[in-house]
């Protein structure tokens, strides 16, 4: 019998240090590798030479970070700072002088450091006020992520909530921020979603000082996975967010908190540069989660962005002739991977009376998006008042054939910019069979600019055309060798650097006359795109 207790009080023992254990293997992992770092650091002496002002730079540097990108901290928070200011007495007066190295938070939170034996949370709210105080009156960028595990239940959107625990402690985190939201600049909500589901926090975000009420310094703002924001008057976040006058991109992922969108647009004085909306469903029972209703819902945007929409449903949305509507002046839809044609097809439902800008972007050619996109580029032109109002089109990443490209220019009477981007995987040889996949840009389609073009599409002026086959770009340049071509500015590209040489830049170069422009497009560009 005694046995039996000694046993089982070990295994309650054991389930009780288990999560601090975690936590603290991490921590001795990461004061190993400062203290390898610390060592390597000191044992170049030739450091301590260096000036106050190029150690400011360093320091700055290795303190930087983007909260929309990049890798979350291993050990909870970044800790850069804190670790410089560790080193020896100079650096820690150097540190302690230099807020702008403190003005980046990033903390990343998950079950162990919300468990409620954990010691780590405590810490982890410590140092983030440190960062909050010793960086002063510099404006703040700001990750706050949660990603859940199987602690956690979650499912669908949004019948199971993450537990009301989770949500308290990260209102913790949130009230802190909350403080000093006069000086947020970069702010990133990241609540991830659970694997194979989604997880979704009612997060009760304190109420605004009243010195914050307009968010003076907001440049960015995403939120992931936020079904509502639980304000005493919900709309008092969107309020005060609508009005950061320096504010110009928002991103909302899986998600749309519509007290929230609709205090925003209230409280808008102009248009938003940017609206983001990344992983939603086509359509959802779930209002916050559908595509359709999120775009009716945004009226004071310039620019929606769609990032990879997803869809379960295996007809075309255009049944009941319901009709959806876009607000937007300028629409980009963005694909990273294809899944089916639906997304497309939801375009020719649409109607959007102040759209002039449309842009498509796919990373992953597939011939059955090419067909897609063709079809509903068509019929959204022809059938719609899309074709006569549009005036700037954008098709990046895109393997359609040229016959194609000159087939939709016939709905597009008021075009003024046409971009046309290969993708990179078009570079290759005859050997290699290029003559079997379609050239969007090829010797037709340069040929149908310089001599025919003109009456189809009269008031372009911005071309901008970049390939992947082996064309040359005399081919190219005939389209503006005529003096009286009606094209007044023309962007060339070529994804083989060893094609874009000297020798090509010289000759677009040449281009260059009565106010006509030709231009080169540079490397970071076709990255971007």
């Amino acid at each position: 019998m005694a046995a039996h207790s000694s046993i089982k009080q070990l295994m309650e023992d054991a389930e009780y240090y288990s999560p601090q254990l975690v936590v603290e293997d991490k921590q001795v992992y990461q004061a190993a590798q400062v203290s390898d770092c610390t060592s390597t650091l000191l044992s170049a002496r030739h450091i301590a030479l260096l000036p106050t002002e190029l150690l400011c730079e360093c320091f700055l540097l290795a303190c930087e970070f983007d909260p929309h990108a990049g890798p979350h901290p291993i050990n909870y928070m970044n800790t850069n700072a804190i670790c410089l200011a560790r080193v020896c007495r100079g650096w820690r007066g150097i540190m302690l002088n230099l807020p702008r190295a403190w003005s980046g938070i990033d903390i990343h939170l998950d079950a162990n450091i919300l468990s409620p034996r954990s010691a780590i949370g405590p810490e982890i709210l410590a140092r983030m006020k440190l960062y909050i105080k010793r960086s002063k009156s510099q404006p703040l960028s700001i990750r706050l992520s949660f990603e859940p595990t199987d602690g956690f239940p979650c499912s669908s959107p949004p019948s199971i909530r993450i537990p009301m625990r989770v949500n308290r402690i990260i209102y913790y985190y949130l009230h802190h921020l909350v403080t000093n939201a006069d000086r947020w600049k970069h702010v990133v909500f990241d609540f991830m979603p659970y694997p194979g589901g989604a997880s979704f926090l009612d997060i009760p975000f304190p109420v605004l000082p009243s010195t914050s009420t307009d968010l003076p310094m907001l440049e960015t703002l995403h939120m992931d996975s936020i079904v509502e924001s639980a304000f005493p008057d919900p709309t008092s976040f969107g309020s005060a967010t609508g009005s950061a006058r320096n504010l110009r991109r928002l991103k909302f992922t899986r998600t749309l908190d519509f007290a929230f969108i609709d205090g925003f647009q209230l409280h808008r004085a102009r248009p938003i540069q940017t609206v983001v909306l990344d992983s939603f469903c086509l359509t959802s029972r779930f209002p916050q989660c559908s595509l359709v209703c999120a775009m009716e819902k945004l009226y004071k945007v310039h620019t929606i962005v769609v990032s990879d929409p997803v869809t379960g449903f295996g007809q075309r949305p255009r049944t009941h002739g319901h009709v959806h509507k876009i607000h937007a002046e300028a629409l980009v839809l963005r694909f990273t991977y294809w899944r089916s044609p639906e997304v497309l097809w939801w375009l020719t439902t649409c109607d959007a009376p102040a759209l002039r800008a449309l842009t498509f972007e796919y990373n992953m050619p597939t011939p059955s998006f090419e067909d897609t996109l063709t079809n509903v580029l068509v019929i959204s032109f022809h059938d719609t008042r899309l074709g006569a109002q549009l005036q700037s089109l954008s098709l990046k990443g895109v393997a359609m054939s040229a016959r194609d490209v000159c087939h939709i220019l016939v709905f597009l009477p008021v075009l003024e910019s046409l971009v046309l981007h290969e993708p990179a995987s078009c570079c290759h040889d005859v050997d290699m069979g290029a003559q079997d996949r379609p050239h969007m840009i090829d010797e037709t389609l340069c040929k149908y600019f310089a001599k025919t073009a003109r009456t189809v599409v009269p008031n372009l002026r911005v071309l901008e055309l970049v390939w992947g086959c082996e064309m040359n770009v005399d081919v190219a340049l005939a389209i503006v060798k005529d003096e009286r071509s009606w094209i007044r500015r023309l962007r060339l590209g070529v994804h083989s650097k060893s094609i874009c040489d000297q020798h090509f830049r010289h000759r677009v170069d040449e281009m260059n006359m009565d106010g006509r422009v030709c231009e080169v497009v540079e490397w970071p560009e076709l990255n971007e795109s």
